[in-house]
């Protein structure tokens, strides 16, 4: 069963014909919760996901070299009930360009516009293979900065330059480097954090993502 694999309690909702899942993010990581999504989507293949490596790891180090940590102009107070937008995107790409970058751009665009931002600072989780022992959540982390100017293609190139930061970040915390609180914290360093995960969706379903700290 579901609940004895995961950390997960499952809610059947007969009238509105949905499954409500309540996951224990200390102990369900990112390589979990797209399988969890490949099965709920009916998919027939799980997405390609990169691997834990100390090699990769430590030659992607140098990456996080670019950083510049500044703190958010805008906050969300924690007694603010949260407040979810559904949005119709256009899931068609640009040729040579990512079907990621396109849906992240539109994402983004929609977010600098409500902050009202000339520079929206982002980080993107990255779910990584659960094949490391004690690995509760095993991701790596892309940070990029979106500008006003941005296009889908020059965004597009920021994920290529910075993607090795996600097999570094990735080492870092597999190791237990990064230290306690170090997720908290890094989210306090950014304006908004977006998680993506691509499923073929075979049944048509509809997703939502709440998280709760």
């Amino acid at each position: 069963a579901i609940e004895d694999e995961w950390d997960v309690s499952v809610v059947l909702n007969r009238p509105k014909r949905a499954i409500c899942l309540e996951l224990n993010h200390a102990t369900v990581g990112g390589g979990c919760l797209v399988e969890l999504g490949k099965h709920l989507a009916n998919g027939e293949k799980m997405p390609e996901l990169p691997q834990s490596s100390l090699y990769m790891g430590l030659m992607c180090l140098p990456s996080l070299l670019v950083l510049k940590w500044r703190p958010p102009v805008v906050t969300l107070p924690i007694d603010q009930p949260i407040r979810r937008y559904w949005w119709a995107f256009d899931n068609a790409k640009e040729a040579d360009l990512s079907l990621r970058a396109s849906l992240l751009f539109q994402v983004l665009d929609k977010v600098r516009h409500a902050t009202g931002k000339e520079v929206l600072r982002t980080y993107l989780p990255i779910a990584f293979i659960d094949n490391i022992p004690g690995a509760r959540n095993n991701i790596g982390i892309i940070f990029i900065d979106f500008h006003a100017n941005d296009t889908v293609s020059s965004l597009h190139e920021k994920i290529q330059r910075y993607r090795k930061q996600a097999h570094a970040t990735n080492l870092l915390i597999v190791q237990g480097l990064a230290g306690k609180g170090s997720g908290s914290s890094t989210r306090k360093g950014v304006d908004c954090v977006v998680t993506q995960v691509y499923l073929e969706n075979a049944g048509n379903q509809d997703f939502l993502w709440s998280y709760y700290n």
